[in-house]
């Protein structure tokens, strides 16, 4: 202790030589001020942290208020995983919370609820929570264009279904009979993608129930869902329906302002090996991407299955990337 305050001394007194005392009294003054407005702030929190909590979880529901729901969940974000020590006891008081709003009968509010529970660091999914993430799998998207002068990001409500189906594959021992009962679901999204997360662990004979989920996707109205099929079927290496299965993903091959779609098609394409060589043709094409791109898989064709199936739940989540950017068309259609 001694040695720590000379230390501190000896670094006082140089500054003072450097800075002037003056601008040293100033320095000080302006720290102390900052440390007693950071201390009052603390403790203004603490006093009020239940009936904060209570409302910013109001405010996840869908009260057609512009961002307020989206402002709750990076206040209560903090709380979860503060980056001060001393919020930390508030923490199991809005787990319990949360775990309630789970139950709740908004679904913005449920998905919400989920999203902040899986972003816990350290938190242990109950069954709840995991009901909740494989209902966000379903296709929620908003079926309008944004606020005039407002871009729109999210894809449904948040990038629910793409984080839920990462998230479900950590946890795929947990949610089986959950994904196994929605390969019936009447949205072909939520059926694509349990039958996705289920494929990373089957085996051929459970595979084949699987891959028929994805064909039925291929005849999809939605591009996207066309798309995310002809996907699935590539990095799977499943080699039926070829012909149609290679006519999407060469599509999406072209320069057509869609941020990661021509990467993912190439990687699909490239998964199915020379098989599909016989499908894809640059003559005739405008599209100089679309020709560079053909060429580069004919050259690195592999013509098996992506090694670890476990990585491909967090590649889906450029399949949503694109859904709200650049055309119009994608707006829920």
């Amino acid at each position: 202790n001694q040695n720590r305050c000379l230390h501190l001394h000896i670094c006082s007194q140089r500054l003072t030589d450097n800075l002037g005392w003056g601008v040293m009294k100033r320095v000080m003054l302006v720290v102390g001020a900052a440390t007693l407005a950071l201390c009052l702030c603390g403790e203004s929190f603490a006093q009020s942290g239940e009936r904060s909590i209570d409302e910013l979880i109001g405010d996840l529901k869908a009260d057609k208020t512009f961002g307020n729901a989206r402002d709750a969940r990076r206040a209560l974000m903090q709380i979860l995983n503060p980056q001060v020590a001393e919020l930390k006891p508030l923490s199991g008081g809005l787990v319990s919370k949360l775990e309630q709003a789970l139950l709740s009968s908004d679904y913005q509010q449920r998905q919400n609820a989920a999203l902040l529970l899986r972003r816990t660091r350290g938190y242990q999914p109950n069954r709840d929570l995991l009901v909740v993430t494989v209902e966000g799998l379903r296709d929620d998207s908003i079926p309008y264009p944004p606020p005039k002068g407002r871009r729109r990001v999210l894809a449904g409500v948040f990038g629910n279904a793409s984080a839920g189906t990462e998230y479900l594959a950590a946890h795929l021992e947990d949610c089986v009979d959950l994904l196994e009962a929605k390969l019936e679901s009447d949205c072909p999204q939520q059926r694509a993608l349990c039958a996705t997360i289920l494929a990373t662990e089957a085996d051929d004979d459970d595979m084949a129930r699987y891959v028929e989920v994805f064909r039925q996707g291929l005849k999809s109205q939605s591009e996207q869902h066309r798309f995310l099929s002809a996907y699935l079927m590539g990095v799977f290496c499943i080699k039926a329906d070829m012909m149609k299965v290679t006519d999407i993903l060469a599509e999406h091959l072209k320069d057509n302002d869609i941020p990661w779609d021509a990467n993912l098609a190439a990687e699909a394409l490239s998964h199915l090996g020379v098989d599909a060589h016989l499908y894809l043709s640059v003559a005739g094409s405008s599209d100089a991407q679309q020709r560079r791109r053909i060429q580069s898989i004919r050259q690195h064709a592999v013509g098996q299955p992506i090694r670890n199936r476990k990585v491909i739940p967090g590649r889906l989540r450029f399949v949503w990337s694109h859904r709200y950017l650049g055309k119009e068309q994608w707006y829920g259609k």
